[in-house]
C-alpha cells in the first residue's frame, strides 16, 4: 500500500549526469527534463521499437515525437538534448499559436492571460520536459487554425501528425466535424481534415501489424503493469483502486479532470460546440483507460485556459495563475528530484 513519497531520483541508466556528462548548468538543465516517459522516447529515437506482453515495452509510445527527436539529434549529437530542444521550441510555438487563435476569436487582449494560466499550471513543467505535451498542443492549435482558414490539405497534415504524436489526436476528427457542421462547410476537401487523424492512427496500426504481427501492439503494451491503461483499470480507478497508488492520489487526479469537464458548458457558450467537444474529449478519452497521468493530459485542453482568461472578473485568472505558480514550483521540485509514490 502506498503511504507517501520516496526520493528515488532519476533513473541512472538514462541520466546525463550518470552517463558521464560533466555537472554544469547546461547538463543540469537538460537532465531536469529527463524523467520517466522521456527515457522511453530516447530509447525509441536510438534503437526503434520493442514489443512485449510480459513487461513494459516502447511500442506503447507513438512515433512522431521520437522521430523529430531523432532528426534533431543528428545535429545535436544527443537525443536528450534534442528532446529538450524540441519540447522547448514547441512551447514557444504553442504560445504564439494560442495568441493567434485568441485573436481569431476576438479575445486577443486576453491572450497573455491564457498563456500565463497555461505556463503557471501546477504541472506545466511537462511542457518543457522531454514529453509530447508541447508538440501535441502545437499540432492541435495549428489544425484548428488551418481548418478555420479552410486550408484543408495543411490542416489534414497537422491532424495526421497529431494522431501520430498521441492517440488522443483522434478527437480532432470529432471536433473538426463539429466545426464544419457548425459552419455548414462540408465540401469534399474539408473531409480530408476530418479523416486525417483517423488515417494517422491507422498508419501506426499498420506499422505494428507489419513489424509485430498485431495492429494492437501499442494497446496491449499499455495494458502491462505498472501502466495498466485499460477500461477495466479505469473503472477500478473510479473505485479508488490502483496497484501502487493511494486513493487520495486518485482523487487528486480525478479532481483535475472534474474541474476541466465542469468548464465544458461554458466553453460551449463562449467558443462553440467544436471547442466544447474538444475540451470534453481531451479529458474523457484518456480517462477511459485510467486516470493516471490525467494531470498532464489536461495541459492540451487549451479552450479551458482560454475560457478562464476571458473571465469577466479580471482578478480570477490572476489569482489562479498566482496560486498555480506556487504549486508549480513544488511539483517541479518533486519531478526533478525523482520523488515517487510508495
Amino acid at each position: 500500500m502506498a503511504h507517501g513519497l520516496e526520493l528515488k531520483g532519476p533513473d541512472p541508466r538514462d541520466s546525463l549526469l550518470h552517463a558521464g556528462w560533466p555537472r554544469n548548468p547546461f547538463t543540469l538543465l537538460i537532465d531536469s527534463g529527463v524523467r520517466l516517459d522521456a527515457t522511453w522516447y530516447a530509447s525509441i529515437a536510438r534503437q526503434g521499437y520493442t514489443f512485449s506482453t510480459h513487461h513494459m515495452s516502447s511500442i506503447a509510445f507513438y512515433p512522431f515525437f521520437p522521430m523529430v527527436i531523432k532528426a534533431v539529434s543528428l545535429v545535436t549529437g544527443d537525443v536528450y538534448v534534442a528532446g529538450m530542444m524540441v519540447s522547448t521550441a514547441a512551447l514557444f510555438v504553442a504560445i504564439w499559436l494560442l495568441q493567434l487563435w485568441m485573436d481569431r476569436h476576438g479575445f486577443g487582449a486576453r491572450g497573455p492571460a491564457a498563456a500565463a494560466l497555461l505556463l503557471s499550471f501546477p504541472f506545466a513543467f511537462f511542457l518543457v520536459s522531454m514529453y509530447t505535451e508541447s508538440l501535441f498542443l502545437v499540432l492541435v492549435l495549428a489544425t484548428f487554425i488551418l481548418v478555420e482558414d479552410r486550408r484543408w490539405e495543411c490542416a489534414a497534415l497537422f491532424g495526421f501528425l497529431a494522431a501520430l504524436t498521441r492517440p488522443t489526436g483522434i478527437i480532432l476528427s470529432v471536433a473538426i466535424l463539429a466545426l464544419l457542421w457548425q459552419r455548414k462547410d462540408l465540401g469534399l476537401r474539408a473531409w480530408s481534415a476530418v479523416a486525417a487523424p483517423v488515417a494517422g492512427l491507422l498508419s501506426f496500426a499498420g506499422y505494428q501489424l507489419l513489424v509485430f504481427g498485431t495492429p494492437m501492439a501499442s494497446v496491449r503494451a499499455m495494458a502491462v503493469a505498472p501502466w495498466l491503461r485499460t477500461p477495466r483499470q479505469a473503472l477500478s480507478d473510479l473505485m479508488l483502486i490502483h496497484p501502487g497508488l493511494p486513493p487520495w492520489f486518485l482523487l487528486f487526479l480525478m479532481a483535475f479532470g472534474a474541474v476541466f469537464l465542469a468548464a465544458v458548458p461554458a466553453v460551449y457558450r463562449r467558443f462553440g460546440p467544436a471547442y466544447a467537444t474538444y475540451a470534453g474529449l481531451a479529458v474523457l478519452l484518456p480517462a477511459f483507460n485510467g486516470v493516471t497521468s490525467l494531470e498532464r493530459y489536461v495541459l492540451v485542453d487549451f479552450p479551458v485556459f482560454a475560457l478562464v482568461a476571458c473571465a469577466a472578473r479580471r482578478w480570477v485568472p490572476i489569482a489562479l495563475a498566482t496560486a498555480g505558480f506556487w504549486m508549480l514550483l513544488g511539483f517541479t521540485a518533486l519531478f526533478i528530484g525523482g520523488f515517487a509514490l510508495t
